[in-house]
């Protein structure tokens, strides 16, 4: 195969995308891109320990859409073909494989050696692996027919669909295994951070200088016989890709993206992302051939710059979710004041390739330098920020929010629950502030009374007692398993009868922070983080029925002040002016 055929098929779309899990359906060429992860060699040790238990054994390959299921199954059967003869494989259970039955009838017939008559029969000891999405257990297990109750009680004490990490202990003298797909993540969370070997390690397969890349070695040979080498973008953009800088910068790209986005994002949609990395969107339905006689046209050798991977990482939304994310962490959209004089200085440069040569971002060899005279003074500032950070002179790493909310996740996956009480203070301040200041002290609160008022606040006192709770401790310097939210626990003093749990994604971290800062949340913001609001409010309105409100009238500098108070055992409300101020 040529160059461009081999990177075809990294595409979703090649039939080399496609995996069956039911056998062995790797080829050469699938078992080089491969990566091990942490997911496969879990499988290996439940599939292992449930061919030698003398119970039958149902395993449960719990996930997503598009998550990887097929191809781990199929990477199993690669592994222990001899131990997965003894099993039954149910890869698709969202499908029916007889058009007169539904797919919950038919896994009922799945699943119905492990119905409470069957599952301890020493007629038979079933060994079944079952692929199934979660939304489908829960269908299953609400709609099945009677008798799997010892399989509901499994899921229900083990959380299966809920979010929680699973132990990574083996049980023994069990029929029920689970492995579950939402656990494990394309990045991993340590003391430095947050990054994803998965991603990098398969850039460095298909780049790598390497004897035994084929990639590589269909790259040598296409180009060796190629006029102009330095005139083909998917030339430019395979090398550039092969640089240790520029993979570090993808690699913080995506996590943010996934982090702040929650994308789902699978290793094949990552071998997707290297190809539209590499390949253009205007040479990608084209041949070897025909790219050829492309890059060496006159016109095409005019817009060269526009093909290049600086532009493609940050001008392809169009593309797919992923290049949509990147768009908004693009660093020449950024208003960092930092940057305002290279801007000036870039913009009026008689000679901009020397700029560029300064902070060593560009050398004169290199296909970008000789475009810099063509360029606008936009694309030339676009272009100095994206190799800027692509090649590290500063990157998003810096963001602190962000690197806060990943040591938060590590502490919390781990357990380390002292460590949270910075971010329990966070969000308690954030709470109090979230209809406004009262000017009254740091235990009242603001009721929210409708639109805005500038006449009117309506207040109660609220004073919030923390309530951690603990999950189950994730062990080891590099966290591959782990929860991706946050989930804190409070309670109103006095009134510990109950708890009021929250749930926070990085959207709201970053909103709570800058309400720290000072920042003022508006209607899109209450309406976007909708769920928090709830939360507030069911914080203020909890037992308010015998809390004493505090009314207050802004007129121009004159402020008044007023109480409602109710009389216990009375029934009675009580409306009077408080000049104590």
């Amino acid at each position: 195969m040529s160059f461009k055929q081999h990177l075809d098929t990294l595409r979703l779309s090649a039939k080399e995308a496609i995996v069956d899990g039911e056998k062995n359906s790797f080829n050469e060429l699938k078992t080089y891109l491969h990566i091990e992860r942490p997911v496969e060699k879990d499988l290996s040790k439940l599939i292992s320990h449930a061919a030698s238990s003398p119970l039958s054994s149902l395993i449960l390959v719990l996930g997503n859409v598009g998550d990887g299921k097929s191809h781990l199954l199929a990477r199993m059967w690669q592994s222990h073909p001899e131990l997965l003869k003894n099993f039954i494989l149910c890869n698709d259970a969202t499908e029916s494989v007889y058009t007169n039955k539904t797919y919950l009838q038919n896994l009922a017939e799945v699943f119905a050696p492990y119905n409470d008559e069957n599952i301890d029969s020493r007629d038979h000891h079933t060994k079944t692996i079952i692929a199934i999405n979660l939304g489908t257990l829960t269908n299953f297990l609400e709609e099945c027919p009677i008798g799997f109750n010892q399989l509901k009680q499994y899921v229900a004490e083990n959380h299966l669909v809920e979010q929680q990490i699973q132990q990574s202990e083996i049980a023994q003298h069990t029929h029920f295994f689970a492995l579950n797909l939402t656990d494990y993540h394309i990045y991993s969370l340590s003391e430095e951070g947050a990054r994803s070997d998965v991603l990098t390690d398969i850039i460095r397969k298909i780049t790598a200088p390497v004897a035994h890349n084929p990639f590589h070695k269909a790259f040598q040979s296409t180009y060796a016989a190629h006029p102009e080498p330095l005139a083909c973008p998917l030339y430019y953009n395979y090398q550039l890709l092969n640089n240790s800088h520029v993979q570090t910068a993808v690699n913080s790209l995506l996590v943010k993206s996934i982090v702040t986005d929650k994308l789902i994002i699978s290793v094949r949609l990552l071998m997707n992302l290297v190809y539209d990395l590499i390949v253009p969107p205007e040479l990608s339905s084209m041949s070897d051939l025909e790219i050829k006689g492309k890059v060496l046209s006159a016109q095409f050798r005019s817009e060269f710059y526009k093909h290049t991977l600086p532009v493609i990482l940050f001008e392809s939304a169009a593309t797919s979710s992923i290049f949509k994310s990147f768009v908004k962490l693009d660093p020449a959209s950024d208003d960092n004041e930092e940057l305002d004089e290279v801007i000036v200085k870039l913009s009026s440069a008689a000679e901009p390739g020397s700029y560029f040569q300064k902070f060593g971002i560009l050398t004169v060899d290199d296909a970008l330098f000789a475009t810099l005279e063509k360029l606008g003074i936009k694309q030339r500032v676009q272009l100095f920020l994206r190799l800027s950070f692509i090649y590290n002179a500063f990157d998003l790493r810096k963001d602190e929010i962000f690197n806060s909310f990943i040591k938060y996740l590590l502490d919390y996956n781990r357990g380390n629950v002292r460590n949270l009480l910075p971010l329990y203070r966070m969000v308690s301040t954030a709470i109090y502030q979230w209809n406004g200041s009262t000017k009254l002290g740091a235990d009242f609160i603001n009721l929210d009374i409708g639109r805005k008022q500038g006449v009117y606040k309506v207040s109660r006192s609220l004073i919030l007692e923390f309530v951690p709770f603990g999950v189950n401790p994730v062990r080891g310097n590099e966290l591959n398993r782990f929860m991706d939210t946050l989930r804190l626990r409070f309670a109103v003093q006095n009134h510990g009868e109950r708890y009021f749990e929250l749930e926070i994604d990085f959207l709201l971290f970053q909103l709570v922070a800058l309400v720290n800062k000072g920042y003022k949340p508006n209607r899109v913001d209450k309406d976007t983080q909708v769920k928090f609001s709830k939360f507030v409010n069911e914080l203020i309105q909890y037992k308010s029925e015998t809390k004493e409100l505090t009314i207050q009238e802004f007129n121009g500098e004159t402020r008044k002040k007023f109480k409602l108070t109710y009389t216990t055992g009375f029934n009675t409300f009580q409306f009077t002016r408080d000049d104590d101020f």
